[in-house]
């Protein structure tokens, strides 16, 4: 599989597009979709029951999304700004239960916050740099994995900047050979 040439989001061009954004429910978008490692669109088909929040994280089912290909209904700790928790607790108490989080937010209201950031996106951008993130942060592959909900490592690697992608074989290899 080849790997990505597209170029991740940073954390930092994250926290511009979240000050530059005057809309709680597309920051709240963009935060769950970066410290979830998801995809815009797997965010946006979040229900309100899909949330809870659990001893100081929020618990994120992706039941039906394209992050859980098999329907296992895998869920994904995230902790939030204190800034998005706020407005995620206020999005939760004005969704109905078995509503979505994020009804009328089209997936193109989250582009335009990113654009007007100076973000070039696509569908995978955040994904791709949250992952991007913790690689370089020194997580190891095996739990960029599970977090990634990524059923392999060759799968994960497309998701990682091509000058990257030997580090990560070869670390893929040496963790094969301490097994």
């Amino acid at each position: 599989m080849k790997p990505s040439k597209q170029v991740p989001v940073t954390k930092d061009e994250l926290h511009l597009a979240v000050a530059l954004e005057a809309d709680p429910r597309v920051r709240v978008a963009l935060a769950l979709a970066w410290q979830g490692a998801a995809r815009v669109d797997d965010v946006l088909t979040r229900k309100a029951e899909h949330v809870t929040e659990s001893a100081g994280f929020w618990a994120v089912n992706w039941v039906g999304s394209k992050s859980d290909p098999f329907r296992l209904g895998q869920v994904t700790g995230v902790i939030l700004p204190p800034a998005q928790e706020q407005e995620l607790r206020t999005l939760l108490s004005q969704t109905p239960p078995g509503r979505l989080l994020f009804p009328d937010l089209p997936f193109r209201r989250v582009v335009t916050a990113l654009k007007r950031a100076n973000i070039s996106l696509s569908g995978h951008s955040l994904r791709r740099g949250a992952l991007f993130h913790l690689l370089r942060s020194g997580i190891d592959l095996k739990v960029i994995q599970s977090v990634s909900r990524h059923t392999t490592l060759s799968a994960l690697m497309r998701y990682l900047p091509e000058a990257e992608v030997p580090l990560v074989r070869n670390t893929a290899r040496a963790s094969a050979s301490l097994l």
